[in-house]
């Protein structure tokens, strides 16, 4: 089955947001980088078990068949998070 290119820029608010608003499972790499002022305040992911990590800015890694819709991020102070990769099917 083909897969579809997604790319997409998130902006972290102060509370938790889905990476994607629907189910979309996703081969993909998440660049971490800032905008304007170097932000202050951490950025968070929350996978689906409920864990938390913290973010670095200006870093990047990648994620293999993991659903958006389960991951959520939140930070404040002038984050972008930019998914680019694949779906998968």
């Amino acid at each position: 089955m083909p897969a579809n290119v997604y790319l997409r820029t998130v902006t972290p608010s102060g509370d938790w947001q889905p990476l994607a608003a629907s189910s979309t499972t996703v081969n993909a790499m998440f660049r971490i980088w800032t905008s304007g002022m170097a932000p202050i305040n951490p950025l968070y992911l929350r996978g689906p078990d409920g864990e938390e990590a913290q973010l670095l800015k200006n870093t990047f890694f990648t994620l293999e068949g993991v659903d958006l819709a389960e991951i959520k991020i939140k930070g404040e102070g002038g984050y972008r998070v930019t998914i680019t990769g694949n779906t998968r099917q």
